[in-house]
């Protein structure tokens, strides 16, 4: 034993505080394999790091922030770890050590010692002075003791799957090479067990993020079952877990720390060890999301790698901002104060992060990744707004938020019956509402309103204030605006006046779902109308008298017959009703479909996964050159255009640049 221990101390080259800081965080006493995998895998993940680190193209740190990183960085590499014990008490720390104890007698560091405050097995106390919506737990700074040893902030991988990540000739197609991210799905349960670390409080909360996979899944555990491998929850010093069965261990751990005893993060970490992957490192991620990689930590670059179509598999379904699996916009910053993660579209940017519980989409893509929906393939059940057949009843169907009933066809209740169900007309009207209390709750009270206008309306909503206590990613309280024609989809989430006040928001449909989740209290007003699509029409009346817009339809109108260059037009009730409805077709879903193939994000950049229509004849042939069209203006007016081309990637506004008479009146 005692040979063994020393080989793996000395050949590692792991320190005294660095190994105790890996047996009290990480691992059960004793385990010496456990040990040399963990710390191959860190080395392995520093090298990877360090060179994903190198070859990214980041952007220049802006200078205003420079400093704070060096400072940082420094910080980092001069302070030791201080751990967070898997026991409160000594004597467990000292048996942990015990198998290199013997060869290496020295005293605990002061920064090892575990306050008084810290000790015993009850709920923590609540400081009340500090209220808890001022510290938002986040995976990513709930973990940086352990930091090291993790793959994406909160997954703990194994010396083969790190190999495969490493390996230059495979990095890019990780995922292909890990093992079965899924549990057999003949096998009839998953077996768990609780750490002595794990106080009642906790086991409970486990307890309760379990039930919730199992009333809307196929899935199944077992507390104290008899399969292999068993997932062990301990508490370790964060919310950490593997990703899928590890099929060569008896036991695979999942961590859930001080601070980790949440609802929506410990189904967060639930998941990882079902085989889910952060939502932000799937494939497409850069059609939604782009990346401040400058307020990022060199080390901390590699959470941001994102799969291939190859490694990455989404089951069609669409990119989810408010998945429980997508981490909040200013994970592993420097400053916190400005965002990592910037959503294109603005309105869904504190909707990254929450932590409610999984969303809807989480739990459809969870039920195909274990083939869940197959046992309702012979049920006749109908099913509304994109609800589905619930696999454990398939008469009654799993709804998107904010729909309630057995077929989703009628509003959430909520809690005691709150929210109502509205209607929108052409004068505006007001809605005003709590949800909640000051006191802290361990899940959200949830209030939901359904505002409708008529058919071929659409719901206009003003946002007039939101207040409530503010948290990172809107993670205590926030309000939910649904607005697009897909109610699967999360909405865009606000907590606070400087996310939305004075916003204007306009639905895809005749319906919007105004939804508010509170564990303390948060608070609205809004004021509501209907949109008419005449509204639309009548602005594209306007243009008609606008001789700008009359000389461009006029390009097209003599253009080519048939070519799609004279197919284009502004809309009005022609295009948007009267068409679509004599063909039978949803206008929004086709133009959504179009929007998918050919462009890769919300700025029209063209899809480098498309090959483009090319069109081989020019829109004016020979029968449309060589004819003068005489134009009589709407107004009498008089405007001098001045057109000249300028070269592309060159600054005009130098001197003796064509741009540069200008800079005289700026």
């Amino acid at each position: 034993m005692w040979p063994k221990a020393l080989f793996l101390f000395v050949s590692l080259g792991v320190s005294a505080s660095a190994l105790d800081t890996l047996v009290g965080n990480l691992l059960p006493e004793n385990d010496d394999q456990k040990i040399a995998d963990l710390e191959y895998v860190r080395h392995k993940l520093n090298a990877y790091r360090s060179q994903e680190g190198r070859e990214s193209q980041v952007l220049p740190t802006p200078p205003i922030w420079r400093d704070l990183a060096n400072v940082e960085g420094q910080e980092s590499q001069a302070l030791p770890t201080p751990p967070i014990w898997r026991d409160y008490e000594k004597k467990n720390m000292t048996v942990g050590l015990r198998f290199v104890w013997p060869l290496f007698p020295f005293k605990l560091p002061s920064w090892m010692d575990i306050p008084e405050s810290s000790k015993g097995d009850g709920p923590e106390k609540k400081n009340m002075t500090r209220p808890p919506w001022q510290d938002t737990p986040m995976e990513s700074k709930i973990n940086e003791a352990v930091s090291e040893y993790l793959y994406d902030g909160d997954i703990v991988l194994t010396p083969h799957q790190v190999d495969h990540l490493f390996s230059r000739s495979k990095r890019q197609a990780s995922k292909a090479f890990f093992p079965k991210t899924h549990w057999l799905l003949n096998e009839s349960f998953i077996s768990y067990f609780f750490d002595k670390s794990l106080p009642p409080h906790v086991r409970n909360k486990i307890r309760a993020a379990i039930n919730f996979w199992e009333q809307n899944t196929c899935v199944r555990f077992k507390e104290n079952g008899d399969g292999q491998p068993k997932i062990r929850f301990y508490r370790g010093a964060g919310c950490f877990s593997n990703v899928g069965k590890i099929w060569t261990a008896k036991e695979q751990d999942l961590s859930i720390g001080k601070r980790c005893e949440h609802f929506g993060i410990i189904a967060h970490e639930i998941a990882h060890a079902l085989g889910f992957y952060h939502e932000q490192s799937r494939y497409d991620r850069d059609q939604y999301l782009s990346l401040n990689l400058w307020n990022v930590k060199r080390q901390a670059i590699s959470n941001f790698r994102k799969e291939t179509p190859e490694t990455n598999i989404n089951y069609d379904l669409p990119y989810d901002f408010g998945s429980d699996m997508h981490y909040s916009e200013e994970g592993f910053a420097i400053n916190k104060m400005r965002p990592v993660m910037v959503a294109r579209d603005s309105l869904h940017q504190h909707t990254m992060g929450q932590r409610i519980a999984p969303s809807f989409l989480d739990v459809l893509m969870m039920n195909k990744h274990y083939q869940c929906l197959g046992r309702c393939n012979s049920a006749n059940t109908v099913c509304h707004n994109g609800g589905y057949s619930n696999p454990n009843d398939c008469s009654k169907c799993i709804c998107p938020w904010g729909f309630g009933g057995d077929h989703c066809d009628r509003r959430d209740f909520g809690d005691n019956g709150c929210g109502e169900e509205l209607k929108a007309d052409k004068e505006w009207r007001h809605l005003e509402a709590r949800v909640g209390d000051r006191r802290v709750k361990d899940r959200h009270d949830h209030c939901h309103w359904h505002i409708t206008a008529n058919d071929g309306k659409k719901v206009q909503i003003h946002v007039e204030e939101i207040s409530g206590p503010r948290s990172h990613a809107c993670f205590w309280n926030n309000v939910e605006f649904k607005m697009k024609a897909d109610m699967r989809s999360s909405g865009y989430r606000m907590c606070s006046n400087g996310h939305g006040k004075g916003r204007r928001l306009l639905s895809e449909g005749n319906l919007a779902v105004v939804s508010a989740y509170a564990r303390t209290v948060q608070k609205f007003k809004i004021s509501y109308r209907s949109i008419e699509i005449e509204s639309v029409d009548s602005e594209f009346r306007n243009k008609e008298k606008d001789d700008d817009r009359r000389m461009v339809q006029l390009c097209r109108v003599l253009s080519r017959p048939g070519h799609d260059f004279r197919k284009f037009s502004v809309g009005n009730r022609q295009t948007l009703l009267d068409i679509p409805k004599s063909k039978v077709l949803r206008i929004h879903e086709e133009v959504v479909k179009f929007f998918k193939e050919h462009y890769s994000s919300d700025v029209q950049i063209p899809n480098s996964n498309v090959k483009p229509k090319v069109f081989e004849q020019h829109y004016y042939g020979p029968e449309e050159t060589g004819c003068r069209v005489n134009v009589v203006p709407v107004k009498n007016e008089r405007s001098l255009a001045v057109k000249f081309v300028l070269q592309h990637c060159v600054s005009h506004s130098e001197i003796n640049r064509i741009c540069s008479f200008f800079d005289q009146y700026t």
